[in-house]
C-alpha cells in the first residue's frame, strides 16, 4: 500500500491501492484542527493505518495520539474504522467508538485533539481536488515540491529531529553551465533535463524530501541522515547524473552535471532551517568555485564552548551512544496513577522520558512498555531536566533480558549485546600506569580505558570489590572507589572531579 506523501496545508492526499472501485461517490479524510487543518487525505480500496509512529500509512504527529492509534478498511464509499486500543480512544460524533461504519459528514475525534470530517465527495469534485493539491504543492514543470511546500515540510522535518536530538543533512544543487544548454538547445531541452534530473533523485530514499527553489537550483533534506552517510548518498546522485547522458527529444544526447552543497546538523537540537541553507548555499559556491561536478560539504559551525563544557568533550559525545533512541509511549505507574510518557531513549540500565509533570529524583514507578505489556520493571527518577526524566531499573539485568527491554530493542532491530557494544564507545582505550593506595596496602596497575567518571584499571592482584582509597594517575590524585572485580581487571568510580581534575583528564584526551 502506498505510503502518505506528507504535505502540511491544504491539498489532497492518496492512500491505499490505485484506482477506486466503481464510478460513484469517493471518500476523503479532511483536517479541521490541528497543524494539518485543511489537508484532505483520498481514501482507495485497502487497509491504512492513523497513528503518532512513522510506521503509520498517515502520520499524525500529536502528543494526544497512540503510536498507533486507528486502522480504517476501505471498501469503494465504505469504510470501516477500528480503534487500536489507543489510549485517549477515538470518537465518533459524540460517542467513544471501538469500531464504526462511517457516514457521510461524520466529524472524527482521533485522540484528545485532531479532528476530522468524513466526507463523500461526487465525482466531478476529483478532479478539482486533485489539482487544487498540485497547485499549491508541486512544481508544475518537475512534480517535485515547490519551494513554498519543500521549506513547509522541511521545517516540520526538522522540528521532528530536534525533538527526537537526531541528525538532519541539507544539500543544495545547481546543474552546472545550465544557462548555456537554454541558449544552445533552446528552452524545451532546458526543461527536459530538469525532469530527467528530477527522475534521477527518485532513488534518494522514501524519507528524502525533494524540492525545487527556483530555476535549476533544488534542495534536497536528508532527515536522520549523519554526515558520511549523507554525503555518500550525494556522492552517488553526482555520479547518476553524470552517466548516463541526458537523452533531449529522442535524439540529443547532453553531458549533465551537478554541484553540490552539503551540510549536517549532528544533532538537529537549536539548528535553524535558513542557517543551515545558507551554510550548504556556501559550500555550493565553493564546489562551483573548485570546478562544478562535485559535492563540497560544509565547514563544521563554530560555537563558543562555556568555560563549564570545556571537560571531555570528545567523551561526551562518544557517550551518547550507550543509549538507543527510539520513540514511542511509555507507561509509568506512580503511587497508583497510570501515567503516559513518550520514550527518548533506551539502555540496558534505563532510559529517559518525556513527561509533564515530571516527577522528583528518588520517586520509584512501574515501567510498562507497549510491546510487551505484560511484563512490569521497577525504575527510580535519577535526573530530571526540563520535561525530561531519567530512570534507572532497579530490576536486574537477568531479569530485564526476559522482560520487555529486549522486546523494545527488538522492535528497533537491536538486542542487548548491539546496546553493550555501543557503550564500550563512551570510554576512551589508553595504557597508563596507576597505583591506588588504600588502608589494606597499595595496588599498582595499568588504565586499560578511561572515562569522564572512572577507569578500567588490569593487574595481576585486583583489589576487593568495595575499596576505597587514593587513586594517582599521573600527576592526578583523586579518592576512587572499586565498583566491579572480573580479574584481572576492575573498574574505579571517581569521587566527584574538580576543575583541576577535569582538565587533567581533558589533557589526556587531546594527547590521544
Amino acid at each position: 500500500m502506498a505510503k502518505e506523501r506528507e504535505v502540511p496545508g491544504e491539498g489532497t492526499l492518496v492512500l491505499g491501492n490505485s484506482g477506486q472501485a466503481g464510478g460513484g461517490e469517493f471518500p476523503v479524510l479532511r483536517f479541521t484542527t490541528g497543524s494539518q487543518a485543511g489537508k484532505t487525505v483520498r481514501l482507495e480500496n485497502g487497509t491504512l493505518t492513523l497513528g503518532r509512529g512513522s510506521e503509520n500509512d498517515l502520520v499524525v504527529d500529536d502528543r494526544g495520539v497512540s503510536r498507533l492509534h486507528l486502522k480504517l478498511i476501505v471498501q469503494g464509499s465504505r469504510v470501516h474504522l477500528y480503534d487500536q486500543n489507543s489510549t485517549n480512544g477515538t470518537q465518533v460524533g459524540a460517542r467513544r467508538v471501538d469500531q464504526a461504519l462511517l457516514e457521510d459528514g461524520d466529524l472524527i475525534l482521533v485522540g484528545t485533539n485532531v479532528k476530522m470530517r468524513f466526507l463523500l465527495l461526487a465525482p466531478e469534485e476529483r478532479e478539482n481536488e486533485q489539482k487544487l493539491y498540485e497547485g499549491a504543492h508541486l512544481d508544475s514543470l518537475t512534480n517535485v515540491a515547490n519551494r513554498r511546500s519543500w521549506t513547509q515540510q522541511a521545517e516540520k522535518a526538522l522540528a521532528q529531529a530536534a525533538q527526537r536530538q537526531r541528525a538532519l543533512s541539507l544539500a543544495i544543487c545547481d546543474l552546472d553551465h545550465f544557462k548555456q544548454i537554454n541558449d544552445n538547445h533552446g528552452h524545451a531541452a532546458g526543461d527536459a533535463v530538469l525532469v530527467e534530473f528530477c527522475r534521477r533523485t527518485r532513488g534518494l530514499g522514501k524519507d528524502v524530501l525533494v524540492g525545487r527553489l527556483g530555476g535549476e537550483e533544488f534542495a534536497i533534506l536528508l532527515p536522520g541522515f549523519e554526515a558520511e552517510r549523507a554525503l555518500t548518498r550525494m556522492q552517488r546522485l553526482r555520479a547518476e547524473v553524470e552517466s548516463p547522458h541526458f537523452i533531449v527529444d529522442n535524439e540529443k544526447s547532453l553531458a549533465i552535471t551537478v554541484s553540490i552543497g552539503l551540510v549536517t546538523a549532528p544533532n538537529a537540537a537549536g539548528a535553524r532551517l535558513d542557517e543551515l541553507i545558507k551554510r550548504a548555499d556556501t559550500a555550493l559556491y565553493a564546489a562551483k568555485q573548485a570546478g562544478r561536478n562535485r559535492v563540497q560539504c560544509a565547514a563544521p559551525e563554530n560555537r563558543n564552548v562555556p568555560e563549564e563544557e570545556t571537560t571531555p568533550l570528545k567523551l561526551r559525545q562518544k557517550r551518547r551512544n550507550t543509549r538507543t533512541p527510539c520513540e514511542g509511549d511509555i507507561y509509568l505507574c506512580w503511587q497508583g496513577k497510570d501515567l503516559v510518557a513518550e520514550i527518548c531513549d533506551i539502555g540496558i540500565g534505563g532510559l529517559s522520558v518525556k513527561l509533564n509533570p515530571v516527577l522528583e529524583p528518588g520517586e520509584v514507578v512501574q515501567v510498562r512498555s507497549p510491546f510487551h505489556q505484560l511484563s512490569v520493571v521497577r525504575a527510580s527518577v535519577k535526573w530530571v531536566h526540563q520535561d525530561r526524566m531519567g530512570l534507572n531499573f532497579l530490576d536486574s539485568p537477568q531479569e530485564l533480558r526476559n522482560s520487555w527491554v529486549n522486546a523494545v530493542l527488538k522492535e528497533l532491530g537491536l538486542n542487548a549485546q548491539t546496546v553493550r557494544e555501543r557503550r564500550q564507545h563512551s570510554r576512551l582505550p589508553v595504557k597508563l600506569p596507576m597505583t591506588l593506595q588504600a588502608p589494606v596496602g597499595t595496588y599498582s596497575a595499568t588504565v586499560v580505558n578511561l572515562g569522564l567518571g572512572g577507569v578500567c584499571a588490569r593487574s595481576d592482584l585486583a583489589p576487593p570489590l568495595g575499596l576505597t582509597g587514593t587513586l594517582q594517575l599521573g600527576e592526578l590524585k583523586v579518592h576512587a572507589k572499586v565498583v566491579w572485580v572480573k580479574a584481572p581487571h576492575y573498574g574505579l568510580k571517581f569521587a566527584p572531579l574538580g576543575k583541576s581534575q577535569a582538565r587533567y583528564i581533558q589533557k589526556i584526551v587531546d594527547d590521544l
